[in-house]
């Protein structure tokens, strides 16, 4: 489907939205799109803003079975006098195509992970569901991607458990077959926002 000047508008608005985020495998604020933009694998990094701090994931992807399950290991720089290990894994299966009678595609999301660190580790299970649809920018190469996911978030931790909900809103822009730049913001009961940038195969 192409994209009119007034539709991108519309989604670089999207994706530019910066609230109360969706947290995946790792805790951070991270929202995943239904349609995955490789073929074989993706990797990257990811800048993210939770509240306290700033931190930096390094991820790899890969295609597994239907869908694709993505990895992530990283740092999470509190500024109050600790640095979490951050590790987790994200697998993603679409579940619904668009068609003349339905425009969304949708994948199940699941991912298991957490960050870690003397005394005050937590243990996240996040449960989604991602829609949305990829467009391509008329006379360009450019395809844009914006979606939504309510996740339901389950921490496990040192001083306790809880059990979250958000709804995560995000945009993809992939710039060629070989880059893309991904930008989350969200409302629910985690605040944080995420930019990540990847390398596709």
């Amino acid at each position: 489907m192409r994209c009119s000047p007034i539709i991108l508008g519309l989604v670089v608005g999207l994706g530019g939205f910066a609230g109360r985020v969706a947290a995946q495998s790792t805790g951070m604020p991270v929202a995943l799109p239904p349609e995955r933009s490789f073929e074989t694998y993706s990797l990257g990094v990811t800048l993210s803003d939770p509240g306290p701090g700033v931190a930096v994931e390094g991820w790899y992807g890969m295609v597994f079975g239907p869908g694709d399950l993505t990895f992530r290991l990283g740092f999470w720089d509190t500024n109050r006098g600790s640095t979490p290990v951050l590790a987790g894994a994200d697998y993603r299966m679409p579940l619904v195509a668009h068609s003349e009678s339905f425009p969304l595609d949708g994948a199940l999301t699941v991912g298991a992970g957490g960050s870690f660190t003397s005394g005050n580790s937590v243990f996240f299970v996040p449960i989604g569901f991602t829609m949305g649809r990829k467009f391509e920018v008329k006379d360009s190469n450019i395809k844009l991607q914006p979606y939504g996911e309510p996740i339901v978030h389950l921490a496990f931790g040192d001083t306790s458990d809880n059990f979250f909900f958000s709804l995560g809103l995000g945009l993809e822009i992939q710039f060629s077959d070989k880059f893309a730049l991904d930008v989350n913001g969200s409302l629910g009961d985690i605040d944080g926002i995420s930019v990540a940038f990847g390398y596709l195969r």
